[in-house]
């Protein structure tokens, strides 16, 4: 009898503590729930649009494709252009995204010193489908702009893989490189051509060789990712939006037709809208 009740009392001792490990794996889990619940709930209470600003992108639906909305020296928007932001399932041309992150190269509030190239610039560098490096194509980019990529911390560079964007960078302060890609794919090739680049443009521009043999490759894989065929442009517009001023990439899938409308209103009044 003794014996049994020993065992009854090891098998019931057993089961609580199993018992109370369980309940402590709930508490957490839960706790956890609760807290990204009241993140994300504090999330959308600070991303609504006014009435104005609602108004102002459903009269763009109503006026004729080949008028012309905005230009600058990076891009010109036509109503055209601008349907394929204002779609939900809608793809970003090339106009729209250059003329998106050509924003970004306008002081932010930031201590980050940060230039965002044009989509053509990496088409230049790298062609045949991204896989032909020719730094004479690109040699007078920086020359007729008056860029001097070694004065900045980071240097942003669209790549556009023909149905797909990503976003590749030069980060001078950390000395890497590297290549954000909301699929979580990775362009070994673009990480070698701007290996390749900053040697040869600083050869050509400084007369001296620039020594990348300590720099390393990054591709997060830990970053915001889309879960359909056609928001990528997007995706890689806030990255760099993000990166240029130096913020964590803490949006998501979800957040993505807010972004589409104050990147709508951003173009529109040629100022970044958040």
């Amino acid at each position: 009898t003794h014996q049994i009740n020993h065992v009854v009392h090891n098998i019931n001792k057993r089961g609580r503590k199993g018992i109370e490990r369980i309940q402590k794996k709930i508490e957490e889990e839960q706790n956890e729930y609760d807290n990204l619940c009241k993140e994300r709930q504090l999330f959308v209470r600070t991303r609504i649009l006014s009435l104005e600003q609602e108004s102002r992108i459903v009269e763009l639906r109503k006026r004729r494709d080949n008028e012309c909305l905005v230009e600058n020296d990076s891009a010109r928007v036509s109503i055209s252009d601008m349907r394929t932001i204002l779609q939900p399932t809608g793809w970003l041309n090339d106009e729209v995204i250059n003329f998106y992150i050509s924003l970004l190269n306008t002081p932010q509030n930031s201590n980050l010193k940060s230039y965002v190239f044009s989509s053509f610039f990496l088409t230049q560098l790298l062609s045949n489908n991204m896989t032909d490096y020719n730094y004479n194509k690109v040699r007078r980019w920086t020359t007729r702009r008056k860029i001097d990529v070694f004065s900045y911390d980071k240097v942003l560079l669209p790549v556009h893989l023909g149905n797909h964007w990503c976003l590749s960078v030069i980060n001078f302060t950390n000395q890497r490189f590297e290549y954000y890609d909301s699929f979580g794919g990775a362009h070994k090739g673009v990480l070698e051509a701007l290996r390749r680049y900053v040697q040869d443009e600083h050869m050509d521009k400084k007369k001296q060789p620039f020594d990348v043999s300590n720099w390393t490759d990054y591709v997060p894989k830990n970053i915001p990712r889309q879960y359909n065929g056609y928001d990528c442009g997007v995706f890689m517009c806030k990255y760099a939006e993000y990166l240029s001023r130096g913020d964590s990439l803490d949006f998501a899938q979800e957040d993505i037709p807010y972004f589409r409308k104050t990147m709508i209103l951003s173009i529109l009044d040629q100022e970044l809208v958040t």
